[in-house]
C-alpha cells in the first residue's frame, strides 16, 4: 500500500498534475521539465507525501529558488546541493514519523537547505558565465518579465519567442564586432522575448535597426533594450543580465 501511494505521487510530480499539486503545479513543472532537476525529486516526493497543501507550496518554492540560485546562476558544485536535498527528504520523513506535524516537516528540510544557498558575490560571479539552453532561457526570462510587466500590457508568454539580440548568424557588415561577441550568444543578457512577427522582422538585422523593432514590443524587458542601450556589446550584455537577474531574484526566487 506504502509503494502504491508513493508511486502515484511520484507519477503526479513527474507530470506535474494540477489535480494533484494544486497551486504548486506551476513551479514543480518548472523544477522538472524547464529545469531538469532530478535531483529535487525525493524532497517533492516526502514533502508531498508528509506535508499539508500550504506547507508542500513552500517547500517547492524555496526548492525552486535554491535550484535557480545554486545550479543555474551560480553555477556552484552540484554534488553540494545534491547533498542538502536528499538529507533535507530524509529529515522531513524522520520529522513526520515523530510529530506529524506539517509545520516542523517543512523547517525540518528548509533548515538543511538554506546551508548551501549562495552568497551574493557567488551570484553576481555566476551572471557573468550565465550561457544558458533554451528551456532555461525561457523560464528564467518568462518569469523576470512577468514581473516587470504591467497589467495594461499583459501578455501571453507562451506565445512570444525566443529572440538573440546578436544572431547566430550574424553579418559582419551588420556586426563589426562580432568575433567579440561570438561567445556571448547563448548569454542570457544577450537573450530576451519578442513577438514572433516582430521576431522574424529582426532576423539579423544591425543593432541599431533591432532597436527600431524592440521599441514597439510590449514585452517590457524587452523595449528596455531599446531605451538603455545605444551598442550592443561585451559590457552591455554582461550589464543587461546582471539588471535582469539580481535586480528582483529575491522578489521573484525569494530564499
Amino acid at each position: 500500500e506504502s509503494c502504491a501511494s508513493e508511486c502515484l505521487r511520484y507519477v503526479a510530480i513527474s507530470e506535474a498534475d494540477q489535480q494533484q499539486l494544486g497551486s504548486s503545479q506551476r513551479d514543480v513543472a518548472s523544477l522538472v521539465r524547464e529545469l531538469s532537476a532530478d535531483r529535487a525529486l525525493p524532497l517533492l516526493l516526502s514533502g508531498l507525501a508528509c506535508l499539508k497543501p500550504n506547507d508542500f507550496h513552500r517547500l517547492v518554492r524555496t526548492v525552486l529558488s535554491l535550484v535557480v540560485r545554486h545550479s543555474l546562476i551560480a553555477n556552484l558544485n552540484p554534488s553540494h546541493l545534491e547533498d542538502a536535498l536528499y538529507e533535507a527528504a530524509r529529515n522531513v520523513r524522520q520529522e513526520y514519523r515523530e510529530t506529524k506535524d506539517s509545520r516542523r516537516c517543512l523547517a525540518a528540510a528548509k533548515q538543511r537547505l538554506k546551508e548551501v544557498f549562495p552568497l551574493p558575490g557567488q551570484l553576481e560571479a555566476g551572471v557573468r558565465e550565465l550561457d544558458v539552453t533554451e528551456k532555461q532561457a525561457r523560464f528564467l526570462l518568462t518569469r523576470i518579465a512577468e514581473r516587470h510587466q504591467t497589467k495594461t500590457k499583459a501578455i501571453r508568454f507562451d506565445n512570444v519567442s525566443l529572440e538573440h539580440v546578436f544572431p547566430s548568424s550574424a553579418n559582419e557588415n551588420e556586426w563589426p564586432d562580432r568575433e567579440n561577441l561570438e561567445p556571448y550568444l547563448s548569454h542570457l543578457g544577450n537573450l530576451t522575448l519578442l513577438e514572433p512577427t516582430y521576431n522574424r522582422d529582426a532576423g539579423t538585422k544591425a543593432f541599431k535597426d533591432k532597436r527600431k523593432i524592440y521599441e514597439k514590443s510590449e514585452v517590457a524587458i524587452t523595449r528596455r533594450i531599446a531605451d538603455e542601450y545605444d551598442e550592443w556589446t561585451q559590457d552591455a550584455i554582461l550589464d543587461r543580465a546582471k539588471k535582469l537577474v539580481l535586480s528582483d531574484i529575491d522578489q521573484i526566487w525569494p530564499l
